[in-house]
């Protein structure tokens, strides 16, 4: 293994909140992107969620058509050669909800990441995969250890849902961790805070052209980011509930940090994964707390799910974009709608308003369905 570096040289994000640059906007002006649901009609008393508006897209085919969006996007953005035996392919989505006309399926798993090789043009290695939540830090650790190989130049890596439909309404509905309005008016969703009861399911997702450094700076490449670390670990414990002990969330970050070869005091700023529910939220907090020891308490976390909505499979990539647009902005998001601070949970969040800061590197946490966790850091430059 050459143990290459590997920085962002292209990105395309696109959520409630718009694309790239309107996120951006939105972001530094704390706007919330959450608004009545208008895809389907209301499921079991759930009539908001953070859609992308006039994104004109069938349900059925709606997570494909933002794959090959967001990653036509970002290699457009990177200026790469698209047809290139050393550019490989990692595809993170949601679930699908397909057709089938004169018996056979409209649509098969693997099908978005094979659109998006035809449309490039690509011959490298195509890879599909799903880590519940976890998936947009996944396809990014993937392509971060396919560049240290040596074996590509770059990798295009991809992360995108659309689960705002009357099946995952309900069965999210079910599991009590969708929020609901509060009897008194406040908004929601409220990640972190004291009264918080859930999350709200937003669409989109983000993708990146993660580049050998080299290979990048001979082509003259806009470099955005470095990712300088990932880590990753499993809970082993049950399906929907993490470990008592946040063993697999701290496990992630603490890999992570190794990977990046920086103590935990290097970190300036953490997009926590901040789902909104009572037990998650908890337990991500606890485990900051323990691997950042005494420096948390300088120490930024935002959730900026109260803005985009909850992306699922899609969240761990747009999260990545944000921390990329905070290093390049020097800003910190902030967690909207948290007004009554939780003291189980004790950090700053950054209520309310989001703030400039001065940041050199900048953890994305996600956690998933699975006991599915990994951390990804970003390094400015």
């Amino acid at each position: 293994m050459n143990c290459s570096r590997a920085v962002i040289t292209g990105m395309s994000a696109l959520c409630a909140l718009g694309d790239t640059e309107q996120m951006a906007a939105g972001l530094r002006a704390s706007v919330c992107g959450i608004g009545p649901l208008t895809i389907c009609d209301p499921v079991f008393g759930t009539d908001t969620a953070a859609e992308i508006r006039g994104w004109n897209s069938s349900l059925h085919d709606r997570i494909g058509t933002l794959v090959e969006h967001l990653s036509k996007g970002a290699v457009n953005h990177s200026g790469i050669a698209q047809s290139n035996s050393r550019l490989a392919i990692v595809v993170a989505l949601g679930r699908q909800f397909p057709i089938s006309t004169n018996g056979s399926p409209r649509f098969t798993f693997w099908e978005p990441g094979q659109r998006v090789a035809d449309a490039l043009g690509s011959v490298g290695e195509v890879f599909t995969v799903y880590d519940a939540c976890a998936s947009g830090n996944d396809v990014i650790g993937i392509g971060l250890r396919l560049i240290r190989t040596g074996e590509y130049d770059a990798v295009l890596c991809c992360a995108a849902d659309s689960q705002i439909a009357p099946q995952p309404i309900a069965e999210f509905r079910k599991l009590s961790v969708l929020s609901v309005r509060d009897p008194e008016g406040l908004p929601h969703p409220r990640p972190f805070d004291r009264r918080r009861n859930g999350f709200v399911l937003g669409e989109g997702g983000a993708a990146f052209v993660v580049e050998d450094a080299g290979h990048a700076n001979r082509r003259g490449a806009v470099i955005l980011a470095e990712v300088s670390g990932y880590g990753a670990a499993c809970d082993a414990f049950t399906l929907t509930r993490g470990h008592p002990d946040c063993r697999g969330i701290i496990e992630s970050m603490s890999r992570a940090l190794k990977d990046a070869q920086i103590t935990s005091a290097s970190i300036d700023y953490i997009n926590a994964h901040g789902t909104g529910t009572v037990v998650n939220d908890a337990a991500e907090a606890e485990a900051i707390r323990k691997v950042f020891g005494h420096t948390v308490r300088h120490l930024p976390v935002s959730s900026t799910k109260a803005a985009t909505g909850h992306l699922l499979a899609g969240a761990a990539a747009l999260e990545l974009a944000i921390c990329v647009l905070a290093l390049r902005d020097q800003f910190v998001p902030a967690t909207l709608n948290h007004v009554d601070a939780d003291p189980d949970c004790g950090i700053d969040f950054v209520p309310g308003e989001a703030r400039d800061a001065r940041l050199t590197y900048a953890m994305s946490n996600a956690f998933g369905f699975g006991g599915h966790n990994a951390s990804v850091i970003l390094a400015r430059c």
